[in-house]
């Protein structure tokens, strides 16, 4: 694997080379933008966003100068090639010059990004020579001298990791931005030797054992934005001295992270996690990057295997120049077990991790940050390198019918119950049991709703059934005053629809997938384009007598199986000689 990583930072060291501008893309809002190189000014661009009159420019501007840079500082280091070691010099004596990296009045990610770079370049890069040395020196200082007052404004006030647990709310302290802006100057100020080091390092070690402590108790912001902070903590971690170290790898909870790349990944393609909450996979594989970077304190089997599965096409050059340096053989690599996994804000049923396999991820969260969408049982069916059931994934923050698409009534498969969605994050796993034949679990989603119909119950069970290769649902829904429950099955972007005999498939390639529901004759007109997608297509089906059970199964297979009710109130399904009980 060590070519295949070589190979590829190569691939975009020659890319970079020969740019002339630093090409952002603002994929949220669907525009690029170019940005005359070297950056020799903080860029804000004046382009009108609908309802976000100050967008996040700068955000976005760091995350693509971050990849820029560590891919052309790779290279040069590894193929000793001067032309990039003489641009990352230029533009670092550019970027170094800024009056500050903040584009709001608080430690924010534009900050943290860009004092990170300089920070990395400066402990990482000896080649970069007495003058832009200096000057990075200069420009860490400028900047953490006008982060700290910010920071000490905002963290200052909590003497250590149980003064923030006794909040009320105290996941809102640890919201992923601030607490990145402060990593990235902490980082920075240790490799620049700043006195201030000793106390940033002090603060940011109190948010990371808060962070990790809270877990405990459910907190996390989805698998993107839990490998955001931990990508920052891992460089962070690099320049501390060792008892701080120690004390956030031998953390109890510091392996979630792990748990929900490895649980998530679709099977045939595992850097594309489970698109549930605000996930992103394509644009913010973070998360893989910590794992990298973790990778150089302690060897982890799991780690190994994981960062050995995902394609090198799809990691950021900071991983990538990781594991192209790798000059020690190779440990052993241990693929986890099957069944069904603990994603910590999701469960997840599967059979593998190969392309032929296939899994069902189910969000149940109780965390109240905001990329925790109000989502508790959506699932996603994964296979073949796709998540064919999908979810958005994403929230549209322009008030948009995207953003409606990505959050509102209809965004997720939970059951819609009366024209009411969910309101609250507060599901419960009620069982998770695993035989020769099916793998099931059943969530309690009654407190997630708030209708007012009396004696309301809502339960989700799923099924996964590797010998069938089909996904069972049933979702018991009850209450005085039930008139209506409503689904919305989104469809691969990818995928082909079609309509056969009362059910529906999506194709992609030579995969199948097979929805039915022997409560629902599927057409094509039950085929929609929801208002705010960006192409994909969605099965919308509406009871208006709803029964005590709705089934719903999902099958990979050249056709439909047959699918039957039973028991009383149609409490059992039979697929085919398969029996589910709900």
């Amino acid at each position: 694997m060590v070519s295949q990583y070589r190979a590829e930072l190569a691939r975009r060291a020659a890319w970079h080379r020969q740019q002339r501008v630093l090409t952002v893309d603002y994929y949220r809002i669907r525009l690029k933008v170019a940005f005359p190189l070297p950056l020799v000014r903080p860029a804000l661009p004046a382009f009108p966003v609908r309802g976000l009159p100050a967008y996040p420019w700068l955000t976005w501007l760091s995350w693509s100068y971050e990849e820029r840079l560590h891919a052309l500082a790779a290279h040069a280091g590894l193929a000793d090639d001067e032309s990039c070691r003489e641009a990352v010099r230029r533009e670092l004596r550019a970027l170094a010059s800024w009056p500050g990296y903040r584009q709001y009045d608080n430690p924010d990610l534009s900050a943290g990004h860009l004092l990170r770079l300089l920070g990395t370049a400066r402990r990482g890069w000896p080649w970069l020579g007495r003058d832009v040395a200096a000057a990075v020196d200069a420009g860490i200082a400028r900047g953490v001298d006008d982060l700290l007052p910010r920071i000490e404004a905002r963290f200052g006030k909590y003497p250590d990791a149980a003064a923030i647990l006794g909040l009320e709310k105290p996941g809102q302290v640890l919201q992923n931005i601030p607490v990145i802006g402060t990593l990235g100057a902490a980082t920075a100020a240790r490799a620049a030797g700043l006195a201030a080091a000793e106390r940033l390092d002090a603060i940011a070690l109190i948010l990371v054992m808060a962070t990790l402590d809270l877990r405990q108790d459910g907190h996390t912001e989805g698998v993107a934005y839990d490998g955001y902070v931990m990508d920052f903590v891992a460089d962070w971690l690099a320049g501390v001295p060792a008892a701080q170290r120690e004390a956030v790898m031998r953390h109890p909870r510091l392996g979630d992270l792990l748990d929900e790349s490895i649980a998530l990944g679709v099977p045939g393609k595992l850097e594309d996690v489970a698109p549930l909450g605000d996930v992103e996979p394509v644009e913010m594989p973070f998360h893989l990057s910590a794992h990298a970077k973790l990778e150089r304190f302690e060897s982890c089997p799991r780690r190994r295997w994981l960062l050995g599965q995902c394609d090198p096409a799809r990691l950021r050059a900071d991983a990538l120049a990781i594991l192209a340096g790798q000059d020690r053989a190779e440990a052993p690599a241990e693929a986890p077990p099957a069944g069904i996994l603990d994603a910590h804000h999701a469960v997840v049923l599967r059979t593998g991790w190969a392309a032929d396999d296939l899994a069902v991820a189910a969000s149940c969260c109780r965390s109240t940050m905001n990329h925790i969408q109000l989502d508790a049982g959506s699932i996603v069916i994964g296979s073949g390198g796709r998540w064919l059931i999908d979810d958005p994934g994403y929230q549209q923050y322009m008030d948009t019918a995207e953003r409606q698409f990505t959050i509102g009534p209809g965004a997720h498969n939970g059951p819609v119950i009366n024209g009411r969605p969910q309101t609250h994050r507060r599901a419960r796993l009620l069982e998770r049991t695993e035989s020769a034949h099916a793998l099931r679990v059943t969530l309690d989603l009654t407190d997630c709703y708030e209708i007012g119909l009396d004696g309301l119950a809502v339960r989700r069970s799923i099924w996964l059934a590797a010998g069938q290769r089909a996904v069972v649902v049933a979702d018991r829904v009850a209450g005085a005053g039930l008139d209506e429950v409503a689904y919305h099955w989104h469809g691969h972007p990818e995928a082909a629809w079609q309509t056969t005999a009362g059910t529906a498939a999506l194709h992609i390639g030579t995969l199948a997938l097979h929805i039915q529901s022997p409560h629902v004759a599927i057409d094509d007109a039950a085929i929609c384009r929801l208002p705010g997608s960006r192409g994909q297509r969605t099965l919308c089906v509406r009871l208006t007598t709803p029964p005590p059970v709705v089934w719903w199964v999902f099958s990979c297979r050249d056709a439909p199986p047959a699918v039957t009710l039973a028991g009383p109130s149609g409490t059992r399904l039979m697929l085919g000689n398969q029996r589910f009980e709900a």
